[in-house]
Parts: structure tokens; sequence; C-alpha cells
């Protein structure tokens, strides 16, 4: 693990695999497990502010982002004098997307269309060579009546996708979205329920909001 001080306010860290492996925790891991995040920014904190200068009773910004090595880099941030989007602290930015503005289907909604035999909904399952190619995706692609699911089976990642139509989607947007996906994915003969019986769900129904609230 390396350790930069980039100013008297913030705090690079370099975390490879061999990190993650020693604390006993996997990238993906730490994205579908918000309270794991949390112990695990605060450990790195407690690693490196050899001199105590970073008080968790101040406002504290954690800016992570996955290098080519699977590791990742995080960026601890203090104060707020860096502007809106660095002036979130820990327990804001992992209470999840869900509490953020936004015109996707909430939490409720999506459990009840996925349940309702009047909802139609269309499945598409596709791999992708690394974890960088799903994040990557997850920044660009249109989440607006879509649940997706991450799995990892057979050291590959697989997401499943479930366009909930309502009545206002057309099947020219899904292949729009799909066109997108295929940029970052490839299609997969495996199936939602070889993955569910075989695979180790990463996240669920929201995995793409996930990687983009992380990550973006």
């Amino acid at each position: 693990m390396e350790t930069k001080r980039i100013n008297e306010d913030t705090i690079q860290v370099l975390i490879d695999q061999d990190d993650l492996v020693q604390r006993g925790i996997s990238l993906p891991e730490l994205m579908g497990n918000q309270e794991r995040v949390e112990d695990f920014f605060y450990q790195i904190l407690d690693e490196v502010d050899v001199d105590h200068d970073f008080s968790t009773d101040e406002p504290l910004t954690f800016q992570v982002r996955p290098l080519q090595n699977n590791g990742l880099e995080l960026l601890i941030i203090r104060g707020s004098h860096r502007g809106e989007e660095l002036a979130r602290n820990i327990k804001a930015q992992l209470q999840g997307y869900d509490d953020e503005p936004t015109d996707e289907l909430a939490g409720d909604e999506v459990d009840e269309a996925l349940l309702d035999p009047d909802v139609d909904k269309l499945e598409r399952v596709v791999v992708m060579k690394d974890f960088e190619d799903f994040v990557a995706l997850a920044a660009v692609l249109d989440t607006l009546n879509l649940t997706s699911d991450l799995y990892q089976w057979q050291d590959q990642y697989y997401l499943v996708l479930t366009f909930l139509n309502d009545g206002n989607l057309t099947a020219g947007e899904v292949h729009d979205r799909m066109a997108v996906v295929y940029e970052f994915a490839q299609a997969t003969t495996t199936t939602a329920a070889v993955l569910k019986e075989h695979g180790r769900l990463v996240m669920e129904q929201t995995a793409i909001e996930l990687a983009r609230h992380y990550f973006a």
C-alpha cells in the first residue's frame, strides 16, 4: 500500500490486490456491502494517518476509483473547501444512491414491478472480461426502468439486466441501451437461473447505480 500526502487536507492511498487480500476483502465485496465499505475506509485512515491529523469528528470525503491492477485509489479529503462534490462526508455517501433525487424507480417500486404480472419484463444476461468494464458501463448506461444484478462465477463477472416495461418502454429504446451495453460486455448463453444457482451474487437489483455512486 502506497501513501502520499497531496496537501494538508488530502491523503492519496494506492491499494493493490495484495492489500485487499490481506484484509480479506475484494473490490466487488466492498461495493456490495455499505457497512464493510465504511469500516474499510476508516481502517485505512487509521493506518495511514500516523500523525492523527484527520479527526472523525470533522467532515471527511472518501473518493475511490478502480485501478487496472484490480486495486483502487483512495483519496481521503478533510474539510469542505474543495467544493460541493467533495464536501459530502462518508456517512452521506454510503446511504446509497436511492436517497438522492432521481427519476428512476425507487426500491419499493422496483420490488412491486418485479412481482407485478401486468408489467412486462425483458431479461438480458451479459458477461464482462473484468471488473473495470463493469464500472465503465455503469458510468454511461441509462437505468430508467431497469434492474441490474451483478454475479461473479468462474472468474468472470455477469450482469443480469431486467427491463421493466410499464407501457412507456419501446423495443427501440431497449435496442439502443443494449447497444451501449455491448460496447463493454458480450452476450452469453449463461442464464440468470444458472447464475442464481452457481454464481455469487455481488450486488442485487441496483448494481449499475451502486457502481456509478461509488466510482463516478
